[in-house]
């Protein structure tokens, strides 16, 4: 039976972190953008990634020590914004550079907002991103040591 912590104010989504031993959830009330086309000051975009890696710090935090992150092998990103949404090329990808960066750091057992960890292509998890519409923005992530279509088919 997964654990829920649930939030107290936010009209986002009554679960915000739910987990078991082998999959944990997360959603984010944070907004995204799309980091390659950003052309303000470098002293804002620094702010904004310091801001999103310290919310996605304080949420990480609320799951549970019986989470296995060590196993994780999947992460599955999925953007929540009203709008069109963003080209899944390259655009979405960008958008959660930052998000991935602290899961990363999350992963390898340094969850402060300047940890390092390893989200190259030899870390041994595999990335994904989606994007869904809704009224409000948001990321939700997915951790998990096998892939979700197989955690849904079961």
């Amino acid at each position: 039976m997964p654990r829920v912590a649930a939030a107290k104010s936010e009209k986002f989504m009554p679960e915000l972190v739910s987990w078991s031993p082998n999959t944990a959830t997360v959603i984010v009330p944070l907004r995204t953008l799309n980091e390659l086309n950003d052309h303000t000051h470098w002293r804002k975009r620094h702010k904004r990634s310091c801001e999103q890696r310290l919310t996605v710090c304080a949420y990480l935090n609320q799951l549970g020590q019986d989470f296995r992150r060590d196993l994780v092998t999947y992460v599955d990103f999925v953007r929540v914004a009203p709008g069109q949404g963003l080209d899944p090329g390259d655009n979405l990808n960008s958008s959660m550079k930052y998000v991935r960066d602290q899961i990363a750091a999350y992963l390898a057992g340094n969850n402060t907002p300047e940890g390092k960890g390893d989200d190259g292509p030899k870390c041994g998890v595999r990335w994904s991103y989606q994007q869904r519409r809704a009224t409000q923005w948001g990321v939700e992530i997915r951790m998990s040591s096998f892939p979700f279509r197989l955690e849904l088919a079961l």
